[in-house]
């Protein structure tokens, strides 16, 4: 597979500028060969190879010669020859943040997010490249039209790794794009006008974004991912597989994973792999399982969206990334979610070589839109350069000529000028002394604004998102029955999510109750109450209790929102 362009544009001498998109992952590295800035463009070569142990963390790479040779092995192995690069990341040191601006011409944004940029970060920005993404515009009745921007800082020692990389590779980095963004920018088409969530699961981590009608709606970085999954395959001894890398292979080739975290779970989607060994449907139980807080956060960002949109709810799941290649995970996704959930198998905004296999393509989602309107998170002049060939001898000889008439010119005109000059100078001594004074308060001002300014930015670090909890533990404390029984807590600083245990479904809907008459929440979401069955004992009949989830999202927090 040469990717030279067809037999009619070698023909015109023509050829299309090519581009690769590039994603480092902690265990894998995938590289995309395809057309750029088209508006369908062409995939011409797709490859993975391994990333070696220690090259990343958090997205920060160290300088690894093993692995930019392995670069450029692989490269030239498959005979791909494009030099310009476009590499996408995913860090926790990558911090977004959703504000809403005046409608400002589209060359302005940028200039607008610049200068309040310190309103919406409480960091040091000279150590930050910033970027931003208009997500779409509001318009609300009697009020002047706003944009909805994402707003993106990355941490400069960060992205100096991937221009490090690219040198060692030899090829010219274009720009350094935030993955959530390389998936949006491809995605928006392809999810049309129902409402989606795009789930991109990685090693340890995973982007949810919810896109409609083009727009993203809501995204969030998940600190999970398949890690623990591969990592308890390795460990499983029904399993051969003693690598990281061949444990994934096989999780990839036949199916691992159980489509439902436990019995009690309504199963939409059929299992696949009857007739196996007790043995081994243990140990597919034991990766199943390592799922969960994966599954939990995902439900959270459903939970999230369709309490804010309750007219417009998910509809549908679309699986990519690694994940996207996990056998079963799909069907695992739709059970425990209860929304479908498919792998996407071909993209409608880009076109294939003739070769290209589409099965795999949801792990390089990410690779491919970093192509289509990636941010500058290089910053101003941070591009290779472009040298241009210059004739020195024929510029020296018209240099020579034009300094013999130059000098002439700057004789005749150079006294009257210089005779302006000292009685300007003299005019500005005079202004110096005369505003010694004003310039020492102006001073103090500066000292005492930049001193507001940081005992502000010091406040705003030691604000914590679990606020609201306290106010809400207290209310817990005073009006919950004494006999419920609380099993699980966790909260955010929108929300907390209980897992609660009542005697009986009179005693949880009075629990229900109580909950909607705190003052501290402003709305309760609960799921299907379940009745569980103790066994029978010596001691005891067979009894039962009834067990149930409920979200309470905080009066502070949708205040807070609304500011």
């Amino acid at each position: 597979m040469s990717g030279e362009g067809s037999l009619g544009e070698r023909q015109k001498g023509y050829f299309m500028a090519k581009i690769l998109g590039i994603e480092v992952g902690n265990s894998f590295t995938r590289i995309c060969e395809l057309d750029y800035k088209t508006k369908n463009p062409k995939l011409y070569k797709y490859i993975t190879i391994p990333t070696p142990n220690g090259v990343i963390n958090d997205g920060f790479l160290q300088e690894n010669v093993e692995f930019s040779l392995a670069i450029k092995k692989a490269l030239s192995d498959n005979k791909i020859t494009t030099k310009q690069a476009i590499f996408t990341v995913s860090s926790n040191k990558i911090v977004t943040r959703e504000v809403m601006i005046p409608a400002v011409k589209t060359n302005q944004v940028g200039t607008y997010i610049r200068a309040n940029a310190t309103d919406y970060f409480p960091i040091d920005l000279a150590l930050y490249e910033l970027a931003h993404v208009v997500l779409g515009t509001v318009k609300t009745e009697g009020e002047a039209d706003k944009l909805r921007v994402m707003v993106i800082a990355a941490s400069k020692e960060l992205i100096a790794g991937y221009t490090a990389l690219a040198a060692s590779c030899g090829l010219r980095i274009q720009h350094v794009d935030y993955a959530g963004n390389s998936v949006f920018q491809l995605m928006k088409e392809e999810c049309g006008s129902e409402t989606a969530l795009v789930v991109k699961v990685e090693e340890d981590s995973t982007i949810a974004s919810v896109i409609c009608n083009g727009e993203l709606m809501l995204q969030r970085n998940l600190a999970s991912g398949i890690d623990r999954a591969v990592n308890m395959m390795v460990q499983a001894p029904e399993y051969p597989e003693n690598t990281y890398e061949a444990a994934f292979q096989t999780m990839c080739r036949r199916a691992c994973v159980k489509v439902v975290l436990n019995e009690r779970t309504r199963m939409i989607e059929p299992e696949s792999n009857a007739g196996e060994s007790e043995a081994v449907t243990e140990a597919r139980k034991r990766i199943t399982d390592t799922f969960a807080q994966l599954i939990s956060n995902v439900a959270r960002v459903i939970e999230l969206h369709n309490t804010k949109n309750r007219n417009n709810p998910i509809t549908s799941i679309i699986l990519v990334g690694l994940g996207a290649d996990v056998i079963g995970l799909n069907k695992l996704f739709t059970n425990e979610l209860g929304i479908q959930t498919q792998v996407i198998k071909n993209l409608g905004g880009v076109s294939y070589f003739h070769s290209v296999d589409q099965e795999s393509i949801a792990k390089y989602v990410a690779s491919i839109g970093a192509t289509f309107e990636p941010v500058n998170l290089l910053g101003d002049g941070s591009k290779a350069k472009v040298k241009t060939t210059v004739d020195y001898g024929k510029l020296s000889v018209l240099i020579g000529v034009l300094a013999v008439v130059a000098i002439g010119g700057m004789c005749a005109l150079a006294i009257p000028p210089y005779l302006e000059e000292q009685q300007n100078e003299r005019d500005l001594k005079e202004k110096i002394t005369l505003y010694e004074q004003a310039e020492k308060l102006y001073n103090s001002y500066n000292g005492l604004k930049s001193l507001d300014e940081e005992v502000a930015m010091q406040y705003r670090i030691t604000e914590h998102p679990n606020n609201n909890l306290i106010a809400f533990l207290s209310e817990m404390e005073t009006k919950l029955p004494s006999d419920s029984y609380l099993q699980e807590l966790v909260s955010n600083g929108e929300s907390a999510a209980l897992k609660v245990r009542a005697s009986s479904y009179e005693e949880a809907a009075k629990i229900i109750e109580t909950f909607r008459s705190f003052d501290s929440v402003r709305d309760v979401v609960t799921t299907a109450l379940t009745e569980v069955y103790t066994e029978a004992t010596e001691d005891a009949e067979e009894d039962y209790y009834v067990e149930f989830d409920v979200v309470c999202y905080y009066l502070d927090a949708a205040v807070e929102q609304g500011k």
